[in-house]
C-alpha cells in the first residue's frame, strides 16, 4: 500500500528525467573545473622545473633531465593507485623519499 503511495506520487521516470536533466546541467561545469585544475597542476610542475634549474646547481642539463624523467615515472606510478593507498602512500614520507632514492639509482 506504501508502494502504490509513493508510486502515485512520485512516477520513477519523471525522477530519471530530472536526476540526467541535473547531470547534464553541472558536466560542463565539472570538466571546466577539471580542466583549469589540470592546467595549475602543469603550471606548478613546470615552475618547480625552472626553480630547480635555476637553484639546483645541477652540473649539467643531462642531469637534469633524467631527474624530470624519473619524476614523471614515478608521477604515472602514483596516479594508478587506488585513493585509499594514495591516502596512506602520502601519509609515510619516508617511504616517497625511499621510492625517489630508488628511482634515482635505476
Amino acid at each position: 500500500m506504501i508502494r502504490q503511495e509513493f508510486t502515485s506520487v512520485y512516477h520513477i521516470e519523471d525522477i530519471r528525467a530530472a536526476v540526467n536533466q541535473t547531470f547534464e546541467e553541472h558536466m560542463p561545469k565539472i570538466n571546466r573545473n577539471l580542466l583549469k585544475s589540470g592546467k595549475v597542476s602543469a603550471a606548478g610542475y613546470f615552475l618547480l622545473i625552472k626553480v630547480l634549474m635555476e637553484m639546483g646547481g645541477l652540473d649539467s642539463l643531462a642531469d637534469f633531465v633524467r631527474m624530470a624523467e624519473q619524476a614523471g615515472t614515478l608521477g604515472a606510478e602514483y596516479m594508478k593507485q587506488s585513493n585509499s593507498t594514495l591516502n596512506e602512500f602520502l601519509a609515510d614520507g619516508e617511504t616517497v623519499c625511499r621510492l625517489a632514492h630508488l628511482q634515482a639509482d635505476n
